[in-house]
């Protein structure tokens, strides 16, 4: 088990310290979060060739104006676009974990996709050659109870709404299991449009800690921190 206290205690930017000239989940995004005192939350996926990178869409056209999917190329070829029309790239995962200070804390969370269990092995694989602390979470109940079985010792988290999500597989599984019993995570990430409502309220009296994505307000974000855990939080600096 990792230690929760500093990410409740310290204020996490989604997908790094962006603006409209550093591009999200970018190395400039994390050091920028990084130089100014923030955590970070990140996102995971696998790229044609099996390397780790961060990128959050499925598709490349929002962020690199290519529609393509991510792992419809190769890391060489991923490597050559641009973020956001800028000189940033996106990077491997092992980038930013060598360009990061050890001290900052890590919220990652594992984006679904064609190769599931490979994401989840390449991740335990590389996570553990470094010192951070780190906890893993995602939308897919399925990634959350992979790393459940593989490495229980790794907080895990539930990364959810009040609505259905746009796989019916995951939603699947969402209506005919007990989740909260099946991947038993150690922390939920809820939609921040979604609370407070008391089903997080439940889980909070039973221990369960509650984050939310994602606090565009130094108000919605304090909001949050004073009825749960805390939220990540984009377009302002706290």
């Amino acid at each position: 088990m990792k230690d929760m206290n500093l990410f409740i205690k310290n204020y996490i930017a989604h997908r790094g310290l962006y603006t409209n000239d550093i591009p999200e989940n970018s190395l400039e995004a994390f050091l920028n979060a990084s130089s100014n005192g923030y955590d970070i939350e990140f996102d995971l996926q696998l790229s044609k060739d099996d390397k780790i990178v961060v990128f959050h869409d499925d598709n490349l056209l929002r962020m690199c104006g290519v529609k393509k999917r991510v792992d419809a190329l190769t890391y060489a070829e991923l490597k050559e676009l641009k973020l956001n029309n800028t000189n940033a790239i996106i990077p491997l995962f092992t980038d930013v974990l060598e360009a990061l200070p050890q001290s900052t804390n890590l919220m990652i969370e594992l984006k679904t996709g064609r190769k599931n269990r490979k994401l989840v092995a390449l991740f335990l694989e590389t996570i553990k050659l470094y010192n951070f602390n780190y906890i893993v979470q995602s939308f897919d109940p399925r990634l959350v109870h992979m790393i459940r079985k593989k490495a229980p010792t790794i907080t895990r988290g539930y990364i959810t709404n009040d609505k259905h999500v746009n796989c019916g597989v995951i939603n699947f599984f969402i209506e005919l299991l007990p989740i909260h019993t099946w991947i038993k995570p150690d922390y939920y990430v809820y939609d921040i449009t979604d609370l407070p409502n008391k089903k997080m309220d439940k889980m909070n009296q039973k221990g369960v800690l509650v984050f939310s994505y994602t606090a565009t307000s130094e108000q919605d974000l304090q909001a949050v921190r004073e009825r749960y855990a805390n939220a990540v939080f984009e377009g302002f600096k706290p």
